[in-house]
């Protein structure tokens, strides 16, 4: 397994925008953790047997990253892009 990074620009809608919202597209279980921070952004990392994602969102810039070590759900990325999210990056190990 290798540990992936990509950068994303938020939806225009901020609910969508949130870590939280992106780790329930991403349709990733497990035990997770969500944290908010004063004024702005979200953190939120989920890990499970085959999969450790963590989402970081900069709100005041519509900038967020995705980092995963293990495989995604089939079609999660697909699921992010329907909610707004938009890749900058390609996939890329780190």
């Amino acid at each position: 397994m290798r540990l992936t990074r990509t950068l994303w620009a938020l939806p225009a809608d901020p609910g969508a925008g949130t870590a939280g919202a992106a780790l329930d597209r991403l349709g990733v279980g497990g035990t997770r953790v969500d944290h908010a921070f004063t004024p702005y952004g979200t953190s939120a990392a989920a890990v499970d047997h085959a999969l450790t994602v963590a989402v970081h969102t900069w709100p005041e810039h519509g900038l967020a990253t995705l980092d995963h070590y293990g495989p995604l759900p089939d079609g999660a990325l697909d699921r992010l892009v329907g909610a707004g999210w938009r890749p900058l990056s390609p996939e890329r190990p780190c």
